[in-house]
C-alpha cells in the first residue's frame, strides 16, 4: 500500500511540473518567399525585463523555448536584412501549439558569405573554415558596421543597403587575409562585388518592383588561401609597356590587393618579375629586375615597409612553357611567361601591427 502511494505521488508531482511548463515553439519564415529563416535571434521579455535570451532558429527555421509560467510575454525576433518582429503571447489563454512567424525583408541585398579554403581547381569546393574574424566597413558613411572577433560558423549574413560602398575583410591566422568590396546601386553599379570570382557567386535575383519590399539575395564563396612558405603565387593582370618598367594604371588594382594582404597578414615576401625569351638574355634579366623594383616601389608608396619586400628579376630563366629562344610561339604563349609573382619567404614574429580595425586601415590609405 505504501509503495503504491509513493508511486501515485511521483506520477502526480511529475504531471504537476509538466502542467506548469510552457513551451513556445514554431518556425520563422520570409513573408514574401516563404523560405524558412535560420539564425533568427529570439528574446523573451516579461514587461520590460528580459527573462530569456540568446535563442536562435535552426537550419529549418525552427525554435523551441521554455517559459517559466502561464503569463503574458513579449517576444522579439531579429535577423540581418529583416524588419524586427514583435509578438505578444498570453500563456493563460489557449494559443496555437506551433507558431508560424513571418518576417519582412528590408529593401536592399542580403549577402550570405560562405568561408571556405581556396583550391586551385575551381570545380572543387574547399573545406569550410570556422573561427574567422569578420569586419565590414561602410565607406559611404565612414562607419564600421560589423565586427565579429570569432565567427564560429563558416558562414555569415549581412544586409547591403542601397547607395552604399562596403568593404568586407575576413582574417584567420595561417591564411592570407581576404578583402572584398561591394558597391550597391551607385557609381554605375546595380551591385558590384570585387574580390569574389564570378564562379563563386550565385542566387542573385530581383523581385517584382511592384511588390514591396524590393529585395535581392546573393551567396558568395569567400575563399581563404593557406600561407605556405616559398609557394609561388602569380599576381594576375600586371602588364608593362614594351621595353618599359613603369607600372601601368591597369596594374595598380592587382598590386593594391597585395597591399591589403600585407597590411593585415604578418609576412615578408619576395616579388619577382619574368620576361619571355625574345631579346637579349642579359637585357631581359635587367628589365625584369627593374620591373620588379617598380612594383616594390609602388607597394612601399602605399604604406608598406620596404623591409618586408625584396625585388628579384629572373628574366627568361624560368619559362613556364616551351617558348625558349628560337622556338615559334603564339603571342598568348609568350604572355604567360611575362608575369609577376610573389612568395612568402618569412613569417613575421615582431614589428607587425595586425590589431588595427578595418576602419583604421581604410581611413589611413592613400586616396590615389
Amino acid at each position: 500500500m505504501r509503495t503504491s502511494l509513493h508511486f501515485f505521488l511521483l506520477i502526480f508531482l511529475s504531471f504537476s511540473l509538466n502542467a506548469q511548463q510552457n513551451i513556445f515553439e514554431g518556425y520563422v519564415y520570409d513573408s514574401e518567399h516563404e523560405d524558412r529563416l535560420k539564425d533568427v535571434k529570439i528574446d523573451v521579455y516579461q514587461g520590460e525585463s528580459l527573462i530569456s535570451g540568446d535563442h536562435e532558429t535552426d537550419y529549418e527555421g525552427k525554435f523551441s523555448i521554455d517559459v517559466p509560467q502561464s503569463d503574458t510575454y513579449k517576444i522579439i525576433f531579429n535577423r540581418q536584412a529583416y524588419q524586427p518582429k514583435t509578438i505578444v503571447i498570453d500563456f493563460g489563454k489557449n494559443q496555437p501549439s506551433n507558431h508560424a512567424i513571418p518576417m519582412i525583408h528590408l529593401e536592399g541585398y542580403e549577402f550570405t558569405g560562405l568561408i571556405q579554403e581556396y583550391t586551385a581547381d575551381n570545380k572543387i569546393i574547399g573545406e569550410a573554415i570556422n573561427n574567422t574574424k569578420i569586419e565590414i566597413y561602410n565607406k559611404t558613411t565612414g562607419e564600421q558596421e560589423m565586427t565579429i572577433a570569432n565567427q564560429a560558423d563558416p558562414n555569415f549574413v549581412y544586409h547591403f543597403e542601397k547607395k552604399n560602398h562596403y568593404i568586407i575583410q575576413v582574417k584567420k591566422p595561417g591564411y592570407y587575409t581576404k578583402r572584398i568590396e561591394a558597391v550597391v546601386e551607385r557609381d554605375g553599379c546595380t551591385i558590384c562585388l570585387d574580390g569574389i570570382a564570378p564562379h563563386n557567386l550565385s542566387g542573385i535575383y530581383d523581385n517584382d518592383e511592384s511588390q514591396e519590399p524590393l529585395s535581392s539575395s546573393i551567396t558568395g564563396r569567400i575563399t581563404l588561401r593557406k600561407i605556405n612558405l616559398d609557394e609561388i603565387i602569380e599576381i594576375e593582370n600586371i602588364y608593362y609597356n614594351y621595353d618599359k618598367a613603369t607600372i601601368k594604371e591597369t596594374a595598380k588594382p592587382a598590386l593594391n590587393n597585395l597591399v591589403n594582404v600585407l597590411k593585415t597578414t604578418p609576412i615578408i615576401i619576395e616579388l619577382s618579375s619574368h620576361t619571355d625569351s625574345r631579346g637579349d638574355d642579359a637585357y631581359n634579366q635587367d628589365l625584369s629586375l627593374r620591373r620588379a623594383q617598380s612594383a616594390v616601389d609602388y607597394i612601399v608608396s602605399r604604406g608598406i615597409s620596404r623591409d618586408r619586400l625584396t625585388a628579384n628579376g629572373y628574366g627568361e630563366s624560368r619559362l613556364v612553357n616551351e617558348c625558349a629562344n628560337d622556338v615559334p610561339c603564339s603571342e598568348a604563349k609568350h604572355q604567360k611567361n611575362r608575369r609577376t609573382e610573389f612568395k612568402v619567404v618569412k613569417l613575421m614574429e615582431e614589428g607587425f601591427d595586425g590589431n588595427k580595425s578595418l576602419k583604421e586601415i581604410v581611413e589611413t590609405e592613400p586616396t590615389k
